[in-house]
């Protein structure tokens, strides 16, 4: 029942925006159950569960990749503007940004409006950036 009504809003999969929808259509378009599909990815259910129904912010790349080779798509499909900013690197996108003004750490933190300290772990991957974070200070940016 859910896949009719969810293939009678889509009819082909390009025409679809978001990364739940899409996981969604591929999921239906293989007769599978989400708690099949996380089974043969190596993820839990609710891991999936929640990647297909929207509450996952952070996808872990590792996954994205696992589901996109599952799927038989281009792992970019199951990324939106943040996720595709964290699997590009965040590390090295924060730094080329930093870079591109010419300026150090503490410089570029006080331009920003950033503690030096989370500055610094982003920049070297030991801490992930909050979707908050990144929308205020990144998005469209780095």
């Amino acid at each position: 029942m859910e896949a009719t009504q969810f293939n009678q809003r889509y009819r082909r999969y390009e025409e679809i925006e978001s990364v739940p929808d899409r996981l969604r259509w591929c999921r239906h378009s293989k007769g599978l159950m989400q708690v099949e599909v996380a089974d043969k990815v190596g993820m839990t259910h609710s891991v999936y569960k929640a990647i297909e129904e929207g509450f996952t912010q952070h996808i872990d790349p590792e996954k994205v990749e696992r589901l996109a080779q599952f799927y038989d798509v281009p792992v970019t499909d199951f990324l939106d503007e943040f996720n595709h900013f964290l699997y590009d690197g965040q590390a090295n996108r924060i730094r080329a940004y930093r870079e591109s003004f010419g300026l150090g750490k503490k410089p570029f933190a006080r331009k920003m409006g950033i503690p030096v300290r989370c500055l610094q772990e982003w920049e070297s991957g030991r801490k992930v950036i909050s979707i908050k974070c990144w929308e205020r200070h990144f998005k469209g940016r780095a």
